[in-house]
């Protein structure tokens, strides 16, 4: 119920307490405008926001002064038409309208005019109600609803539920907005509290051992080859041979740098090219021949053309030459070109020789009488 107003339409374009109609609406239009411009009342009435019985009606004061009404509603100022009525009220000729639950919109603002039948002024009534008691609500009646509304006796099928981002009937997704995590979702339009950033994590260091090509996120785990190919090892490498001269105690694996020129060499003390740095025998030693040449093949012998032992095939001279075994001052054992009693002495000391005997004169390989015969024979000789 809205109450009971007194309406008077004794002055043109009158406000009666609600508000004030725009230019122009104290001029009617369809219905009554036989009536020409007249004396009209206007109201603006809200309609609530639940569906209610809407009415409105003229009645007599007591005054007498206007007892035959029309009245009319309008969306807005010189707008369309909605609905009028000139005789329909409970006081005769007074007017009445009512709207069943709904029939207007809700919570709409109208314009409600007034006005005196044939342009009668004077003073009446006017009763609005609006009664919602007995109009069903339409609304969602679905608890677990976003929108539920608890004031609704009808459901419209007008029930929502949240979206994944809580907005009451949208329609985002909700996901991970991380662009730099492992599950980035791009249609996502709320975070949903799931990035992870392990799943796509790796090495992603395309020079690295353990380059892991569908990793986006790099985790700090890039590894190198060793120097033995191991990836993420410590070995090095380097020559495995204890035997060669470059030998690496440390390494783990042999790289083929093995060598065994570098140290090699004569390891032989006694050899005359021995070489003290060389830790490999090379084979190549050498040694002095008889003539003290390193790594020679001379021999040594008497290199004096003159003397009985010459020797043609002698390198160097050994001081070996002797001048008496073919010597023609016969008998002279001491080469001082005389036949003595030092000759004779010689002689007899070689007295019983069988072999390579030096006082041998007959040839016989031996030392004997027929030798000392001899030697007598020319006992004293001076050889020249």
């Amino acid at each position: 119920m809205i109450g009971t107003n007194a309406i008077d339409n004794t002055g043109a374009c009158v406000d009666e307490g609600y508000a004030i109609p725009g230019t122009g609406c104290n001029i009617t239009t369809g219905w009554c405008n036989q009536n020409g411009v007249e004396a009209d009342v206007f109201y603006t009435f809200t309609t609530p926001a639940i569906p209610a019985i809407i009415s409105m009606e003229t009645s007599f004061d007591g005054t007498g002064t206007q007892t035959d009404t029309q009245i009319a509603v309008f969306g807005e100022c010189g707008g369309v038409l909605i609905a009028a009525n000139d005789d329909g009220g409970a006081d005769q000729w007074m007017s009445r309208l009512e709207f069943g639950c709904g029939e207007l919109e809700l919570n709409t603002t109208y314009l409600l005019l007034i006005d005196g039948y044939g342009g009668v002024n004077g003073t009446a009534n006017l009763e609005l109600t609006m009664d919602s008691s007995t109009c069903p609500i339409p609304g969602c009646t679905t608890g677990t609803a976003c929108n539920f509304n608890p004031a609704a006796t009808v459901d419209d099928g007008s029930c929502l539920a949240d979206d994944d981002c809580g907005n009451c009937g949208g329609s985002d997704t909700s996901g991970c907005i991380d662009d730099g995590a492992c599950n980035y979702d791009a249609l996502a339009a709320c975070d949903d509290g799931s990035c992870e950033y392990l799943t796509c994590s790796g090495c992603t260091d395309d020079t690295a051992c353990n380059y892991d090509s569908t990793a986006s996120i790099d985790d700090g785990s890039c590894l190198q080859f060793d120097g033995c190919g191991n990836c993420g090892g410590t070995d090095i490498s380097g020559c495995t041979d204890s035997g060669a001269c470059n030998y690496v105690l440390e390494a783990s694996c042999d790289d083929g740098s093995c060598n065994f020129t570098s140290c090699s060499g004569c390891t032989d003390i006694n050899a005359c090219n021995f070489d003290f740095i060389a830790t490999l025998d090379d084979g190549a030693c050498l040694y002095l021949d008889e003539c003290s040449v390193c790594g020679g093949n001379g021999t040594a012998g008497c290199v004096d053309i003159t003397a009985c032992n010459y020797d043609d095939t002698a390198a160097c001279d050994n001081a070996s030459c002797e001048y008496l075994t073919c010597f023609v001052c016969y008998g002279d054992f001491d080469g001082d070109l005389m036949v003595t009693i030092n000759d004779l002495t010689i002689l007899l000391g070689d007295f019983g020789c069988t072999e390579s005997c030096t006082a041998d004169m007959d040839g016989n390989d031996a030392v004997g009488v027929s030798d000392l015969g001899e030697f007598l024979g020319v006992f004293g000789a001076v050889c020249e």
